[in-house]
């Protein structure tokens, strides 16, 4: 694959990257969705090694070069997401950091740019820490018998990691270096700008196919509560990780449907074209992308990766 990639592929979509008129031809019937993490100037490690935050003027950069491709889709009403023969994009941001509900929302502003932000409430309103990063320093510091921090996350249920929960344990004080969450302070601050939505994220940062039915309600219900407080939530759920069949599949569309998500959002890189589409899938533009030519380059791999997929499935 590597060999047919460096012969084929690679200067197919760079030849595709450097045309606007071939990048308009493939995107113009279709709306693309975007996750992003935290917009800040001074990321922790976790988030570097992750590639999880990029600054201001980076994602100053990509909106400027994806407004002269598309309109800013407006998600607000789930109408809104239907495709209507102008491609639209739409943006996201996953956690609730705090660089990106401070600093990210005045660039968005600049643009008159809707943002769709999807929050785990626990680690708002700091009462449980981010087992990702748990996890991971579980690993390094030899406390945990997994293989990896990835095999913990997602073959570990919600209900064990509480169990275990120890705040004074040297692992997760070893955590307090890590991302920084925004505050409900920063969240009523936000919301004062007509352009700011809020979403599900559960709770807490826990995969959702590793939980069972009624602990995985819990996390999406307690979520739903805290959100109620706010004017701008809505009715939409992004999975963590949100990849298929390791983070979502049936049964959790299913249940969490069921719980009132009017969409749910995924991290499947893949084209969004039906119309009344109730699975939203998303793209990612990370620090890399940091030119015009960059960005159509990583848009068009990722889509092509999505087709591959999915065909694969078919």
């Amino acid at each position: 694959m590597s060999f047919l990639k460096t012969i084929l592929i690679t200067p197919i979509l760079s030849i595709l990257a450097a045309s606007d008129f071939l990048f308009n031809l493939i995107f113009k019937n279709e709306n693309i969705f975007l996750y992003y993490h935290n917009i800040t100037s001074s990321p922790s490690e976790f988030e570097i090694r992750h590639r999880l935050s990029q600054t201001k003027d980076q994602l100053e950069t990509q909106l400027r070069v994806l407004s002269k491709f598309f309109d800013w889709g407006d998600p607000s009403n789930p109408e809104n997401f239907n495709f209507n023969g102008k491609a639209k994009a739409f943006l996201s941001f996953d956690d609730g950091y705090k660089g990106t509900l401070t600093e990210g929302i005045e660039v968005l502003k600049k643009f008159n740019t809707p943002s769709l932000h999807f929050l785990n409430m626990s680690l708002i309103l700091g009462n449980e820490p981010y087992w990702v990063q748990v996890a991971e320093e579980g690993q390094r510091l030899g406390k945990m018998s997994y293989s990896s921090p990835s095999e913990a996350i997602f073959s570990k249920s919600g209900k064990t990691w509480l169990q275990e929960f120890d705040a004074d344990s040297e692992w997760v004080k070893a955590c307090e270096d890590g991302p920084v969450f925004a505050t409900l302070d920063d969240l009523k601050k936000a919301e004062e700008e007509p352009n700011v939505f809020f979403g599900n994220h559960l709770y807490n940062h826990f995969n959702a196919a590793s939980q069972d039915s009624d602990f995985l309600s819990y996390l999406y219900l307690e979520n739903a509560q805290h959100l109620d407080r706010f004017k701008s939530a809505l009715s939409y759920f992004s999975y963590p990780f949100g990849q298929p069949d390791l983070c979502y599949n049936n049964d959790t569309i299913r249940l969490i449907e069921k719980l009132g998500a009017k969409r749910q959002f995924t991290t499947t890189c893949v084209s969004n074209k039906k119309r009344d589409s109730y699975m939203i899938h998303r793209y990612m533009l990370t620090e890399d992308e940091s030119s015009e030519f960059k960005i159509k380059y990583s848009l068009l791999e990722q889509k092509l990766r999505g087709f591959l997929f999915f065909s694969s499935k078919a």
